[in-house]
């Protein structure tokens, strides 16, 4: 991957990154959390496999296996303002693509049942990551938080679990650095 194929002046030019692995990172409330997908022992170890696989917002100073942090970006295409890209996850993972659900959530699904894009609109390329805004393909925003009347796992590890869904009102900026 090169990395000298992106311009600060050019911001469009992470279109010339057609596949790349990357860490995604959310600003949410003034701190920077890793974007992971979430997994069993997130649930108080629910045997219900359905609540894995969901992207949320990970805990600060905690280390993440590759499988979980680490995410595929296949280029699609672009329109004036926006990167347009399938997103893959890895390792395990790696046969599956980010979908939303019928309520908004963020999650891997296996290739077939997941056939839209997401958008990147960006932002700022600082030579390592490009901070952008997160939009699903028909252009609404990927949020930090669970729909309201969705239940909150209190019983899980490190507390409440935030997700991310596109059905929430809010601004989040995230930061996407390829892994070189």
């Amino acid at each position: 991957m090169n990395l000298d194929k992106v311009s600060s002046s050019d911001l469009m030019s992470f279109g010339n990154l057609r596949v790349v692995d990357c860490t995604i990172d959310v600003l949410y409330q003034g701190n920077l959390y890793p974007v992971v997908l979430s997994q069993r022992s997130d649930y108080a170890n629910s045997f219900d496999s359905s609540l894995w696989n969901w992207l949320m917002k990970g805990r600060l100073d905690t280390a993440f296996q590759d499988a979980q942090r680490v995410f595929k970006l296949i280029y699609h295409s672009q329109t004036p303002n926006r990167l347009n890209y399938r997103i893959s996850g890895t390792s395990d993972n790696k046969d599956k693509r980010l979908a939303c659900s019928h309520k908004g959530y963020v999650g891997l699904y296996t290739a077939a049942d997941a056939t839209k894009f997401f958008k990147l609109e960006p932002l700022a390329w600082d030579g390592e990551k490009l901070r952008c805004r997160w939009r699903d393909h028909i252009g609404q925003t990927v949020q930090v938080g669970d729909l309201d009347k969705d239940p909150k796992y209190s019983h899980a590890q490190g507390g409440l679990i935030d997700h991310l869904n596109v059905q929430l009102d809010g601004e989040c900026e995230y930061f996407i650095t390829p892994i070189r």
